[in-house]
């Protein structure tokens, strides 16, 4: 097999499954509520991000966003 064909496979069941797993949280935990999935070792919380990454300008207006998403995609 070619080895980008590898790649874009891989990538994009990475993406999907990153995709379903965010729907179904969406729709079966409510915000701030965690499930334990693994006793002891692995709890999944339901949070949001509004924000960039990390959180950053999350509490900016939409205008300014753009404007930097404009400015950085520029660069």
């Amino acid at each position: 097999m070619n080895r980008y064909l590898l790649l874009t496979v891989v990538a994009g069941g990475v993406i999907i499954m990153d995709q379903v797993s965010k729907y179904v949280v969406q729709h079966i935990m409510t915000l701030h509520n965690y499930k334990e999935v693994i006793p002891g070792l692995f709890n999944l919380t339901y949070i949001q991000n509004r924000g960039a990454a990390f959180g950053l300008f999350g509490g900016a207006a939409n205008s300014f966003r753009l404007a930097l998403l404009i400015g950085v995609s520029l660069f």
